[in-house]
């Protein structure tokens, strides 16, 4: 799992229901969610291991637009 990748498949499902994904295959332990907010789709991954991305390790990762102050813990990309 790379950020790349990552950033691909986020991307991708952030177009998709989630009552309709076929989720990947990944190399370690990963959740997938989806959330509306006003509109606005946000996909979320998060890991039980973290991923080097800009120089830190992150486990939470998120595509898409959502409001100031949610998903605080989630790493855009």
């Amino acid at each position: 799992m790379t950020p790349e990748n990552i950033r691909i498949v986020l991307a991708y499902l952030n177009t998709v229901n989630w009552g309709t994904w076929d989720l990947p295959k990944t190399d370690r332990p990963a959740t997938f969610q989806q959330y509306v907010y006003d509109g606005h789709i946000v996909t979320t991954l998060s890991l039980e291991t973290p991923v080097e991305y800009r120089g830190m390790s992150v486990m939470h990762f998120k595509h898409g637009t959502c409001p100031r102050g949610h998903l605080t813990k989630y790493t855009s990309i």
